[in-house]
């Protein structure tokens, strides 16, 4: 509990905690209590009087209810954990995607191993993908075709990883916009937003893949906030600081990095005008895992965008990782 810690604005220091208010004397027998830092504890026991003895989790209160037999759903503990059916995707109507920006990097190169495919002729299709950091002469030796898109109510998608955007781009987009210093290992969907009911938490947990785990490496925030709707954005917990972590201090870094005030993690931002829908994302093409790559054909599905290659379910070389947890058959210990 974050006993004597209250300011989230801020990381807690020393000066935070419970005071005892007795000097410590050398020699003296028994316990000698000068300073209870915050998330040592889970109980509290008078310490900190704003606080409650303690603050059971969502599964305390569901097995109360369900042992109880109070639970107006019987079937509380089992339905807790149920997979909500998702709806087929919608028919595609972007066929085939314009593209700005350096055609052989790594963003066209990305979208193409999706299943995107891509045509020279803007006149061809009614999708545009912008590389964030396009120049100025890639930006201007294709105006036309994006204002082609555009007028024609097509579909306008910029996109980032971990670079600042060009002035050439950012001026395709509405002022007052910025980028937030902000990581994430996974992210939620706006819950009334359209990519809901296709994505459930675990399809946007990215805290265990391997290698790089940083779905987003900056935010989107300024007045694109208020501009646009925010369709995908950082989770307020980051349970990379939970997995693999020394038990002396997991819990204590998920309770403070949730409480803490963060600066906004929106990944993905849709402006509608009465012409066409500007689509721009800092979320991270570059992470190829069979997680990510489930992930964005299933975001790009259900923005319409028709995938031309069919991606293998597994990514990996076949193999498994070895464990001593008999959850699907023993370990083949002989495996090299």
């Amino acid at each position: 509990m974050n006993l004597g810690y209250h300011d989230y604005a801020r990381l807690p220091d020393q000066n935070d905690g419970i005071f005892a208010g007795l000097p410590y004397k050398d020699g003296k027998p028994g316990y000698q209590i000068e300073h209870i830092p915050p998330y040592v504890t889970t109980f509290n026991p008078g310490l900190d009087p704003e606080l409650p003895l303690y603050k059971p989790l969502p599964m305390f209160e569901a097995m109360k209810s369900a042992l109880s037999g109070q639970s107006q759903n019987k079937n509380f503990v089992y339905t807790l954990h149920q997979p909500k059916s998702k709806p087929p995707f919608p028919d595609a109507i972007y066929k085939k995607a314009y593209f700005v920006g350096d055609s052989l990097g790594t963003l066209a190169s990305s979208l193409k191993k999706i299943g995107v495919e891509f045509t020279r002729q803007a006149q061809e299709t009614n999708l545009v993908f912008i590389d964030g950091e396009a120049t100025e002469a890639m930006v201007s030796r294709t105006q036309s075709e994006i204002d082609k898109v555009r007028k024609a109510g097509g579909l306008i998608w910029i996109m980032l990883a971990d670079q600042p955007m060009t002035d050439a781009v950012k001026n395709l987009l509405p002022e007052g916009g910025q980028l937030t210093r902000r990581k994430a290992t996974s992210l939620q969907p706006n819950k009334s937003g359209p990519l809901s009911p296709y994505f459930e938490l675990p399809d946007l947990y990215f805290s265990e893949i391997e290698g790089d785990r940083d779905i987003i490496k900056q935010g989107l925030g300024g007045e694109w906030l208020k501009q646009g709707e925010v369709l995908l954005e950082a989770a307020n917990v980051d349970w990379s600081l939970f997995n693999q972590v020394a038990e002396n201090r997991k819990c204590a870094q998920v309770v403070l990095y949730e409480h803490l005030e963060k600066p906004s993690g929106a990944a993905l931002i849709r402006f509608e005008s009465e012409s066409d829908t500007v689509l721009l994302s800092t979320l991270d093409y570059r992470i190829t895992s069979q997680e990510t790559i489930s992930f964005w054909r299933t975001l790009l599905s259900a923005m319409r965008i028709k995938l031309h290659v069919d991606i293998k379910p597994d990514l990996n070389d076949g193999s498994k990782k070895d464990h001593d947890l008999l959850l699907d058959g023993p370990v083949n210990k002989n495996k090299k």
